[in-house]
This record gives structure tokens, C-alpha cells and sequence, in this order.
């Protein structure tokens, strides 16, 4: 699992909610522990709060998050 930065700051919430539902039902469909699935799926969601807007503007921000 991706590991957070010691200095996250929270900046936005705006797509935190879709993160977290996109998540985790990838985890879900493929059959994962559901404490691994929804401890996943929340450090998703708190990676997107530390950004502005519902999109990183660096696609690589998204490249721990795809397995």
C-alpha cells in the first residue's frame, strides 16, 4: 500500500468520496480482505484531499494507486 507523506496537508475534498467508492469496489470485485479493501480505499481518499481539485494535475500521482 502507498505509504503518506509526513507532511500531507489537507487542501481539498472535492473527489475524495468518488476515490474512496472507485477503490473500493476494485477491491471488492476482486475478491480482497475487506479490512484491506477499506483501509485502501480510505488512504486513496486522504491522498486526494492533499490535492486541489477533483484531478491531480500529474498523472504519476495515480501510479501507486493502480495494481
Amino acid at each position: 500500500m502507498p505509504s503518506m507523506p509526513d507532511e500531507w496537508v489537507l487542501r481539498d475534498t472535492v473527489g475524495a468520496g468518488d476515490a474512496f467508492s472507485a477503490c473500493f469496489i476494485r477491491g471488492w470485485q476482486q475478491n480482497q480482505d475487506l479490512q484491506t479493501v477499506l483501509d485502501r480505499a480510505n488512504q486513496f481518499a486522504r491522498a486526494v484531499c492533499g490535492v486541489r481539485g477533483a484531478v491531480a494535475p500529474d498523472l504519476n500521482f495515480y501510479a501507486p494507486w493502480r495494481v
